[in-house]
């Protein structure tokens, strides 16, 4: 992940900062893009960052046996856990807009949330929220009742307006974050992701490749010619994109 999000947060002031962090997503369960986001760029910030001070939040009404020692290995990096029943728990953020998450773990100077949730936090707090896509306003149909009333309700268009700092993940959504909602290009920071150590790009002169042209060739393996195999081809294409990422 590109060290441009370290820098975010150290642009906002001069001095060392508490800053909090939303990581409920990663206490459902799943490990969907969103998930894999949150966990490659808070490690990448804890590995850059040693000297601001990082509290994860989370509430979690049912006991779970959590993993998070990916990032308590960082001395400048705390959690703060809660048993709150999550429905009545969000039900106060949307209508009572309390409690106010930043003063919940101790106070921070910011917070960040790097995923769409229920989200409220005091006018003293600084505020950071990543936008993945606005895929919800401009395809509604595509989501089922239930989702489209979970986003009515949690109203990321006051978020990001509210938010002194939005983090889009690509240019397209930056685009989209000015023409649907009517922001302002300079609160909007562009961090791309940059693609993870598990990947590598490698050669080789002759691929096998596996054809399934019929049942009864199922199994069968053909190699291909070197010019004709897409694995070279997507390695010059993972070469283009170490250009524009970092590896990190």
């Amino acid at each position: 992940m590109d060290s441009a999000v370290p820098a975010l947060f150290s642009k906002i002031d001069q001095v060392v900062m508490r800053i909090g962090i939303d990581v409920r997503c990663l206490v459902l369960g799943k490990r969907t893009g969103v998930e894999e986001y949150a966990l490659a760029l808070l490690g990448s910030i804890f590995e850059r960052d040693r000297e601001n001070e990082y509290v994860l939040f989370y509430n979690a009404w049912r006991k779970r046996t959590l993993d998070f020692s990916w990032a308590t290995k960082y001395p400048n990096v705390t959690i703060r856990s809660f048993r709150f029943p999550n429905k009545l728990f969000n039900l106060c953020l949307w209508y009572f807009r309390y409690p106010k998450l930043d003063r919940l773990i101790g106070g921070v100077d910011v917070f960040f949330a790097p995923n769409l949730n229920f989200i409220s936090v005091s006018k003293q707090a600084r505020l950071i929220v990543t936008a993945h896509d606005l895929s919800f306003e401009y395809f509604p149909e595509t989501f089922s009742l239930k989702q489209r009333l979970w986003h009515y309700l949690v109203n990321f268009r006051g978020l990001a307006v509210r938010a002194d700092r939005i983090i889009a993940v690509s240019a397209s959504t930056k685009d989209d974050l000015i023409s649907f909602y009517g922001l302002s290009a300079d609160k909007i920071t562009v961090v791309q992701s940059g693609i993870g150590n598990r990947f590598s790009v490698f050669d080789l002169p002759r691929i096998p490749v596996l054809l399934v042209p019929s049942l009864s060739r199922l199994l069968q393996l053909i190699a291909l010619p070197a010019p004709l195999s897409p694995l070279p081809l997507a390695a010059i294409a993972l070469r283009r994109r170490e250009t524009a990422f970092d590896a990190g």
